[in-house]
């Protein structure tokens, strides 16, 4: 992840600080690629719960649906396209290529950094908790995610998904 606006978000900023910790970009990655997990979603639902934004199973649908036509129609072509162009001989033949490849990585995010901006206007909406968020109450809201999205995680990516959720907990209390 890298900062692709002119103007700063909050949120944006978090994740990306987030991202860079030891660890946790393999374990997004692996969200992402295996249970096909909305990371930037994820990690801003997760930024809410950590934040004592009262997050539930229906905002988090609500949500889901709200961000599904955009990172069906633009976020995930970006990316299928990125990684095609990983493995095609063409990019490391030419650098034009190559340098394509990079465009396209860089609109990826920045079609990332819209659905971010949208998310960190909508959660703002939302009503604190009645008490101040632990890092249990983050992993539980990681729990829920995962499970009202209906990803069937195996234990690797349930493993991940409590590293991620502890990792965003950390970050908040350290701000």
């Amino acid at each position: 992840m890298e900062n692709t606006s002119d103007y700063p978000s909050r949120m944006w900023e978090f994740m990306l600080k987030v991202y860079a910790q030891p660890g946790i970009a393999p374990a997004c990655l692996r969200l992402q690629d295996v249970c096909g997990v909305d990371i930037p979603m994820f990690l801003a639902v997760l930024y809410a719960a950590a934040s004592s934004v009262d997050v539930d199973v229906d905002r988090i649908r609500q949500l889901e649906q709200s961000c599904a036509g955009w990172r069906g129609t633009v976020v995930r072509p970006l990316r299928s396209i990125r990684i095609d162009m990983k493995s095609d001989p063409w990019v490391a033949l030419d650098a034009r290529a190559s340098g394509l490849r990079e465009n396209i990585k860089c609109l990826e995010l920045a079609a990332e950094r819209i659905e971010v901006d949208f998310l960190e206007e909508e959660l703002a909406k939302l009503p604190p908790t009645k008490t101040p968020s632990t890092s249990a109450d983050t992993r539980t809201v990681a729990r829920l995610f995962l499970e009202c999205l209906s990803v069937t995680a195996p234990s690797q990516v349930s493993v991940d998904a409590m590293l991620i959720a502890d990792a965003v907990s950390e970050s908040i209390v350290a701000q």
